[in-house]
């Protein structure tokens, strides 16, 4: 899957960006611009505003959600000539868990998201093929493409005649093929920390195993690990305590972000992902 905002998120997050050539324009002209392209990159999808910063968006079958431009347009101020990538990165979020590819027995994959990712897309429809991971993230069964990922639904494990079981273990089995290979690379501006993630868009998979963490995995005991978004997680660079420092404070910085993808750090602790709170003090 080609698709990836490792790069974007890299570079913007907690991260002092260059100065960029253009001035920003205002909030209102880019929620236009994008709702704009989002309609272009979905046929049959409307978008109008609703207020400067939330655009209702109305599906081809007349389901609704809504939508906030609020950190978008952050980023986009911090570096107004990534206005394209930043644009397209939102419109494929948006697509994620829309009509897509069609389910086939390699294409069949888990990805790791919120828990409200259950009930992001489809006006609402809670997605019943979820189970927790750690944290406040959880598994989702998705179909992955070369442009975007949708959220498996139950009539696809019925096409492809699989228990919801089997589906699981073929979903995971799947990612070692998918994956690609995991890179690792400092986080722009945050001295410290690591974001791991690869061209395929499925780095937080990895933390799936098997095994998850602990013996016979490249994550051991005690690893900590943050993720970010959708394609990267981050760690420590090493275990020395100026590393440690900077992983707490992006952890407790996430835990009281509303736009965090999760606001859950998480250790390896007997072979199996757990929540850890940051340290005291």
């Amino acid at each position: 899957m080609a698709r990836s905002i490792l790069a974007l998120l890299c570079a913007v997050i907690m991260a002092s960006c260059a100065p960029a050539a253009a001035a920003p324009g205002s909030r209102e002209a880019f929620r236009d611009a994008f709702a704009q392209r989002a309609e272009k990159a979905m046929p049959g999808v409307k978008v109008k505003a609703l207020d400067d910063a939330t655009l209702r968006i109305t599906w081809p079958d007349g389901t609704r959600e809504n939508l906030s431009i609020a950190t978008a347009y952050e980023y986009y101020e911090k570096d107004p000539e990534r206005s394209d990538e930043i644009m397209d990165s939102l419109v494929a979020i948006l697509q994620e868990g829309t009509e897509g590819e069609v389910a086939s027995r390699n294409n069949l994959i888990v990805v790791v998201r919120p828990a409200g990712a259950q009930v992001e897309i489809g006006g609402g429809q809670a997605i019943s093929l979820g189970r927790p991971f750690a944290g406040d993230m959880i598994q989702i069964l998705a179909v992955d493409s070369e442009t975007s990922i949708r959220y498996a639904g139950r009539d696809d494990l019925v096409k492809l005649k699989l228990s919801e079981a089997e589906a699981w273990k073929l979903g995971l089995s799947n990612l070692s093929v998918r994956m690609g290979k995991l890179e690792a690379r400092p986080l722009q501006g945050v001295e410290g920390l690591l974001g791991v993630g690869s061209e395929s868009g499925l780095g937080p998979s990895a933390l799936l195993g098997p095994p998850p963490c602990g013996p016979g995995s490249e994550r051991p005991e005690g690893q900590l690990v943050l993720v970010m978004a959708r394609d990267f997680f981050a760690v420590p660079a090493n275990d020395q305590p100026a590393s440690l420092a900077v992983f707490w404070a992006m952890a407790r910085h996430e835990a009281a972000s509303p736009e965090a993808f999760s606001r859950t750090a998480i250790t390896c602790k007997g072979g199996r992902w757990i929540p850890i709170a940051p340290p005291q003090g």
